[in-house]
């Protein structure tokens, strides 16, 4: 007897859907998890800062990921997956910060454009390792 396996309809439905228009729909954008490692970069006057985090989950709009240490302090700020195959650096504005654990903060982003399939893609079928 063959099985024939069954794929995963809930992420399919993830990675087809089309982003709706941010406000009160912002939160009925699909979101799914992810521990991809992504690096951020922002400025702070002439000063180009960097930080690295991991997701804990996206969507078309928008982004969770925690970072070590004090979060940046900008309204917006750049972000991509890391790896041996990054992705190109996409804006985004700066929602809120929360304390996550011992030293570290829960940032939540959203996407200046909606977020290209190949990044969600990346980030959530076969997270990139860390570099």
């Amino acid at each position: 007897m063959h099985m024939i396996e069954r794929p995963d309809t809930g992420l399919l439905h993830f990675l087809q859907s089309a982003p709706k228009p941010a406000g009160r729909d912002f939160r009925t954008n699909p979101r799914h998890d992810s521990s991809a490692t992504v690096e951020l970069s922002w400025t702070d006057g002439r000063k180009a800062l960097n930080a690295h985090g991991q997701l804990i989950n996206l969507s078309r709009l928008g982004v969770a990921l925690v970072v070590p240490g004090p979060p940046p302090i900008t309204r917006k700020l750049l972000l991509r997956l890391e790896g041996e195959n990054a992705t190109p650096w996409m804006e985004a504005e700066v929602l809120g910060i929360d304390s996550y654990e011992r030293r570290k903060f829960r940032l939540r982003l959203r996407f200046t454009d909606p977020c290209p399939t190949v990044f969600l893609k990346a980030a959530v079928l076969d997270p990139l390792p860390s570099s």
